[in-house]
């Protein structure tokens, strides 16, 4: 008995040392691996609207040629006009005139040199000879050049100016759609209309996109 009791003891001793081993459970279904993809979602571009804006134009004589040469081709696109600062290029006679009449006469000199010219007032009442005004860098540079060319004295500066911009907006839709719609433009001469999605013009002209909205 004594014998019988030591070996019990032993065998409970050793399981307790080597705990029983269980087959972990993955291992007793089959081995095939199997694996769970989970798609990406992402939106059918075939939903997706998009717009097309043309570029800011200042020169309101020239965007009203532009938007009536627009209409006439069958388009029907939103006016949206903006308060924005641009940047003017301002050139001028380094001269100034007491009397308009002096300044008249300077002005014809400089329309015999072949320049753009015209007489301004200054706010303390005198005369100046304005020889250019542009928003654009390539006109500017072009004027001055010729300024240049011609060993003209002139003065000019750079400032900043808030006057109204213009842009045609045409309705939201799909990316076919309004593909044509910029290709049309394209062919009309309009310069580098932008094609954006929809979404992306709300979140740039989130007070356009809310009138748009609102519109039956």
């Amino acid at each position: 008995m004594a014998a019988l009791f030591v070996g019990l003891m032993m065998l409970v001793a050793w399981l307790a040392w080597n705990p029983a081993w269980v087959m972990p459970e993955h291992q007793t279904k089959s081995s095939a691996k199997v694996i769970i993809t989970v798609p990406v979602t992402a939106e059918d571009e075939a939903e997706v609207l998009w717009r097309v804006i043309t570029r800011r134009m200042v020169w309101k004589k020239g965007f009203e040629d532009m938007h009536e040469r627009v209409m006439g081709n069958g388009l029907s696109p939103a006016v949206m006009m903006h308060e924005e600062p641009v940047e003017l290029h301002a050139f001028d006679d380094v001269r100034l005139f007491d009397d308009f009449a002096e300044a008249n006469r300077a002005k014809t000199v400089w329309l015999n040199k072949g320049f753009e010219a015209d007489v301004l007032q200054t706010g303390d009442s005198l005369y100046r000879i304005g020889l250019g005004r542009f928003y654009l860098d390539e006109y500017a540079e072009e004027l001055e050049q010729k300024l240049k060319q011609a060993q003209e004295a002139y003065r000019y500066e750079r400032r900043t100016v808030v006057i109204p911009s213009y842009r045609l907006v045409f309705p939201a839709l799909h990316k076919r759609d309004a593909q044509t719609v910029w290709n049309r433009l394209r062919e009309m001469g309009v310069a580098s209309p932008i094609l954006m999605p929809a979404k992306e013009y709300d979140r740039l002209y989130p007070t356009e996109a809310a009138d748009d909205a609102g519109t039956p």
